[in-house]
């Protein structure tokens, strides 16, 4: 589970950053879609950042708690996005793949998130 996550995260990553270094030309042109653009890539390469964490021992759970909220943030924004695209008729095909991969990306977050417990045994203060 933890593998597909940094997969998909990874080609969620690269596919913004290709249409970033794509149309550079026309985002300059257009500040409020290129920060739009560059706060996706962010936002993709967060969460990869935090699968590749989790790859490692047991992902401290503020993590995977901090990955779920960051791929609700991108599956939101990605789906809302959707209608836009189709109704300028600009480039919908890939926003509805984007919007799936972050929606994937986000029960992959979750499935692992519920998965896998808090820490156990840790000391809580009293004697």
């Amino acid at each position: 589970m933890r593998g597909g996550l940094l997969v998909i995260c990874a080609v969620g990553s690269a596919d913004i950053a290709q249409f970033i270094v794509g149309g550079w030309a026309s985002l300059a042109l257009h500040p409020g879609r290129l920060g739009g653009s560059m706060l996706g890539l962010t936002l993709w390469l967060l969460l990869t950042f935090g699968a590749l964490l989790g790859l490692g021992n047991r992902a401290v759970r503020g993590i995977r708690v901090g990955m779920v909220c960051l791929a609700a943030a991108l599956a939101l924004g990605s789906v809302a996005l959707v209608p836009i695209h189709l109704a300028a008729g600009a480039g919908g095909g890939r926003a509805v793949v984007g919007a799936l991969l972050a929606l994937v990306a986000l029960a992959l977050a979750y499935a692992q998130n519920r998965a896998e417990p808090g820490p156990v045994g840790l000391p809580s203060g009293r004697s």
